[in-house]
């Protein structure tokens, strides 16, 4: 049982992973289509936002409603690669317009009592007219110029059994709150096999039941649920599947939250003012691999065989949602093909991202897959998008579930928003913003 609990808990820190010149307040920009079914969908290059600021920039959110994106180069809260030489908080938080303008920026990274401590583990939009930091401390609200409103202390990344670098998290104007928090790692150890009947990873919170203030009685936490009655998630289960929460997305025009977990092909819908789970929808992946259970390779140390077949590359055995984000009305889902067993096998002695048959493999064999749903439905087949594909020579080639430029958002199909990485092809003294049409054909 103690090596379980220490491959489990490896496995948890290792797995997680031109300026525009429209009005600034423009409506959705959902592409129309033909009455026809589309079949395929082009991502077509439309305009690039220029953010005037050098340095290591991230794009954590954007809000339609008001056009705004949240930047900045917080340090995260999960785990950091050792040796790394990136430097943080030293913007701290930004708020940008689409035209690239900075309009606020605020550092609330010290340790007094309105600022979260330097490290968060998401940070996010709390509605129009606020900003959201979760810290192990509680997750602190500021307004759009870092002015401190709340702190609500309950709402904290302590006691985490997984974390997720991708979204986790939404809210509306009216202070309700969804969010996936994967806690309870106190009580997992004590009942190590039940971990995923203990753990309840999706919340709700009314965050109006909080005083206003630094400390607070009440929970406000109107519903949570646990992982998905699936064979997966079983005491008994050898399948190394994902122990973080779920993707989370909220769609403001249906009051809905879609939630995904990693290897199950469906999402689950959620109504936000109460947090009812009211359906959920089957995904159907045209090219989605179920896991398989935990191999081993040799030369591991003893106890973490488990752990290396992973690192070395047998997280590319099974297929994983990856990420869920909201355009207007629709959802995009993206997942990736898993590489079938007399491909990968060979790649495991040294090490998927170490074999000189990598590029060729990756190039041919290993693609990610989106998915697109529009009012509970899908709405046309699984398909590729060429432009966010690493290429040979990019950081993210090596990495199983890295594309080049991170979709941050959209008004619509027709205005998707990408973040794209100033650390490669191109030496850049600006960031960059991609701004793309998803054209359904």
């Amino acid at each position: 049982m103690k090596t379980s609990k220490v491959f489990f808990l490896w496995t948890v820190l290792l797995f997680t992973s031109c300026s525009e010149g429209s009005n600034d307040q423009q409506s959705n920009a959902d592409v129309p289509t033909s009455a026809a079914t589309p079949t395929t969908a082009q991502f077509i290059l439309k305009d690039s936002i220029m953010v005037d600021i050098i340095g290591e920039l991230d794009i954590y959110d954007y809000n339609p409603n008001t056009g705004l994106f949240l930047a900045g180069d917080i340090k995260s809260g999960g785990v950091h690669i050792i040796g790394g030489s990136r430097k943080f908080n030293s913007f701290g938080h930004l708020i940008i317009n689409r035209k690239g303008e900075i309009i606020h920026q605020f550092k609330k990274n010290g340790n007094g009592p309105e600022e979260f401590g330097g490290a968060a583990l998401v940070n996010f939009f709390l509605g129009d007219s606020s900003v959201g930091v979760l810290s192990k401390t509680g997750l602190y609200q500021y307004n759009l110029d870092g002015g401190f409103e709340k702190k609500y202390k309950n709402i904290d990344a302590q006691d985490l059994v997984g974390y997720s670098n991708h979204k986790i998290a939404a809210a509306d104007n009216a202070g309700h709150l969804a969010i996936g928090l994967a806690k309870g790692l106190d009580e997992a150890t004590r009942a190590w096999d039940s971990l995923f009947q203990i753990v309840k990873p999706m919340r709700f919170y009314d965050l109006n039941a909080y005083e206003t203030g630094y400390e607070t009685l009440e929970t406000g936490e109107k519903a949570k649920y646990g992982y998905p009655d699936h064979p997966h998630y079983y005491p008994e289960s050898k399948i190394a599947v994902n122990q973080l929460p779920p993707h989370v997305v909220y769609n403001g025009s249906r009051s809905e939250v879609y939630a995904v977990y990693p290897t199950i092909n469906r999402l689950e819908v959620y109504d936000m003012l109460t947090g009812e789970l009211k359906s959920y929808i089957d995904t159907e992946p045209d090219y989605f691999s179920e896991p398989i259970e935990t191999g081993s390779v040799e030369g591991a140390i003893g106890g973490y065989e488990g752990l290396a077949w992973l690192n070395r590359g047998g997280r590319l055995a099974s297929s994983n949602y990856l990420e869920i984000d909201q355009l207007g009305e629709y959802t995009l889902l993206r997942y990736n093909q898993a590489l079938p067993s007399d491909i990968l096998n060979p790649l495991l002695n040294k090490g998927f991202s170490k074999d000189e048959r990598w590029p060729a493999i990756r190039r041919q064999h290993y693609k990610f897959h989106y998915q697109l749903f529009k009012d509970g439905s899908k709405v046309l087949p699984d398909f590729e998008l060429p432009a966010l594909e690493p290429q040979e020579g990019q950081m993210e080639f090596y990495n199983y579930n890295a594309t080049r430029g991170k979709v941050i958002g959209g008004d619509g199909l027709g205005r998707i928003y990408v973040s794209m990485p100033n650390n490669g092809d191109v030496e850049r003294d600006y960031e960059l913003i991609y701004v793309y049409e998803l054209r359904l054909k």
